[in-house]
């Protein structure tokens, strides 16, 4: 597969094809071996050496025959920076943030070595933006733009109220978790102020994805991207501090340490620590009270 991944950059196609032709042939060759119930196969983890990455897209089941035409048109035009895709199907459910919610579902993941990612991944979604999918949470969700994620889960306001209710103070989210919550908090309410009952209108999503720009987790196309995106998220947790568990606050100090120098004041207990700028830590990892920067207190 590294094989036929350098091939291909290197525009030897042919060559590229006869090795995963050959790859291909060996992996039929052990397919029946791999049919049956999961708990009965061994699975074993990927040994190809190559890092790669996932992203995943859930359709409505009525509109497979859309989704793989487009897939179809878009492989005999481009080159994949990876040979392989997946296809399953899944029944509709009313989980709230399911991908499944209120509808039988086909999905369709792709890989790419982690490298060439990026560029396959948003030029891939551009051809099936079209169609309207929503995304696996865990496979890819960084390539997209938050204000269009969000707003494809028709329960989200509905799961927003109960996460307020239940778990105010972010005991069981972690920095992602925080994140997304605040992404769907702030469109939540922009949906409110409408006073629309109905699913969000193609205004107010233009409107709100303008608005959490500074939230947003989407890929910039600029070589400082990722400070830019660290920086945003930043700048939107820190306005929300008083809302954060201290784990997660904890956490927060290693991540933004790439950025600048940052504090993490600890409860003034036995075991209270704080973590300094260098990302060096001192006794216990739990509990706060405020998040801040050097430019403001260099205590702990």
């Amino acid at each position: 597969l590294e094989q036929y991944v350098v091939l291909d950059k290197k525009k030897k196609y042919k060559l590229a094809d006869d090795v995963l032709h050959k790859v291909i042939a060996s992996q039929e060759s052990r397919l029946g071996r791999y049919v049956g119930r999961y708990n009965h196969i061994l699975c074993k983890e990927r040994n190809n050496g190559i890092p790669h990455a996932d992203i995943e897209f859930n359709f409505d089941f009525k509109k497979h025959m859309q989704v793989l035409q487009t897939v179809k048109k878009y492989c005999k035009h481009n080159r994949i920076p990876y040979y392989n895709f997946e296809i399953r199907t899944t029944m509709q459910d009313d989980a709230m943030l399911s991908c499944c919610n209120g509808r039988d579902a086909m999905w369709i993941d792709f890989q790419a070595k982690a490298a060439d990612s990026v560029d396959f991944f948003g030029k891939i979604e551009a051809e099936l933006k079209p169609i309207g999918f929503r995304k696996h949470w865990a496979k890819g969700l960084g390539n997209t733009d938050p204000s269009y994620v969000v707003t494809q889960f028709p329960n989200m306001k509905e799961f927003v109220k109960l996460i307020a209710q239940f778990d105010p103070n972010g005991k069981f989210r972690n920095i992602e978790g925080e994140l997304w919550y605040q992404e769907m908090t702030e469109l939540v309410s922009h949906q409110s102020e409408e006073g629309s009952s109905r699913r969000f209108s193609l205004r107010s999503r233009s409107w709100a994805g303008e608005s959490i720009r500074r939230l947003s987790l989407t890929r910039m196309q600029s070589t400082n991207s990722v400070s830019n995106r660290q920086l945003r998220r930043r700048s939107s947790l820190l306005t929300n501090s008083s809302k954060m568990n201290g784990v997660v606050a904890y956490e927060l100090a290693g991540f933004w340490s790439e950025v600048e120098n940052v504090h993490v004041s600890q409860h003034p207990s036995k075991n209270a620590q704080c973590t300094s700028g260098d990302g060096e830590k001192e006794g216990s990892q739990y509990g706060t009270d405020k998040i801040h920067n050097d430019e403001k207190d260099n205590s702990c």
